[in-house]
């Protein structure tokens, strides 16, 4: 089993959305490699939303020769506290065992927003996996 990496960044200016289901924001990091049946997908990104007591999510999904929807369930999410505007740091990953197709599989962020509007930037993605 050999393991290969293969990674994105994008420190440019800060992407926002206002929807409540995942979107891709402009400039966010994707990586697209030829993949086994299991990867480990790691990422990270500064994130903020504009209204208190609101989420913001940011979470991977897969697409190619696997198609599977980012999950708040693997997101790294920011809110829910009276501090509209601040930005957080955050870092997430989702190990995707067994269950992606053979072939080549695209990762890319993407982001959601319980309400309000959300803000993201520096976006980091690393993907490891095995064939």
């Amino acid at each position: 089993v050999v393991p290969l990496f293969d990674s994105d960044s994008d420190t440019g200016g800060i992407r926002a959305t206002a929807s409540t289901s995942y979107v891709d924001l402009t400039g966010a990091p994707s990586v697209s490699m030829v993949t086994g049946a299991s990867a480990l997908a790691l990422y990270r990104c500064e994130i903020a939303n504009a209204t208190a007591n609101q989420q913001t999510l940011v979470s991977c999904r897969v697409s190619g020769a696997t198609t599977i929807a980012a999950d708040d369930q693997f997101a790294m999410m920011w809110g829910e506290v009276n501090d509209a505007g601040a930005r957080w740091g955050l870092t997430a990953w989702r190990l995707f065992d067994d269950t992606l197709t053979p072939g080549t599989n695209d990762f890319t962020l993407q982001a959601r927003v319980g309400g309000g509007t959300t803000s993201a930037q520096r976006f980091q993605l690393g993907v490891i996996a095995w064939q």
